[in-house]
């Protein structure tokens, strides 16, 4: 009855290993302030800047029936484009990864901000908003004593 605050954590241990313990948490950007007209396409992106380094593990774009594309870019000292691909609504629960090994994770550094665009094709009567429609960029990162979640760029 009353909003509460919480973390996912995922832990796999393979059985009759002696495997050390990594435990990733999650760093999502996630932007909802967009309207797509009815028959339009549409675009937005979010940007949110790190306040600390990250070593990521994995990385995905998320949308929902109407995505058309997704993109990540790491900007600061280094500009990289981590993922840039056509999006269709498959993806929504198999989605394409973009993965680094746990021995070279991708290291972000404090300062660097990371954006998240997202595109649309609206072939229904109403606009589109979130939560009917979403521009998730979801992450594992290692090292890290929480998640962490971007919101209208500012970190929750």
């Amino acid at each position: 009855d009353e909003a509460v605050q919480a973390q996912a954590e995922m832990i796999t241990v393979p059985p009759d290993t002696d495997l050390d313990l990594v435990v990733a948490r999650a760093l999502t950007i996630v932007v909802t302030d967009f309207e797509v007209a009815p028959g339009a396409d549409g675009e937005a992106s979010g940007e949110c800047t790190l306040p600390a380094d990250a070593q990521v593990l994995t990385m995905v774009g998320h949308e929902h029936r109407w995505g058309t594309h997704v993109k990540a870019e790491r900007m600061g000292d280094v500009h990289e484009v981590i993922f840039d691909h056509d999006y269709d609504p498959e993806m929504i629960s198999q989605p394409i990864t973009t993965d680094y090994a746990l021995e070279k994770p991708l290291k972000l550094s404090a300062g660097d901000k990371l954006r998240m665009t997202c595109q649309w094709k609206n072939t229904t009567s109403a606009a589109l908003t979130f939560p009917t429609e979403m521009c998730v960029l979801f992450s594992w990162q290692i090292g890290a004593d929480k998640d962490a979640i971007c919101y209208g760029g500012n970190w929750l």
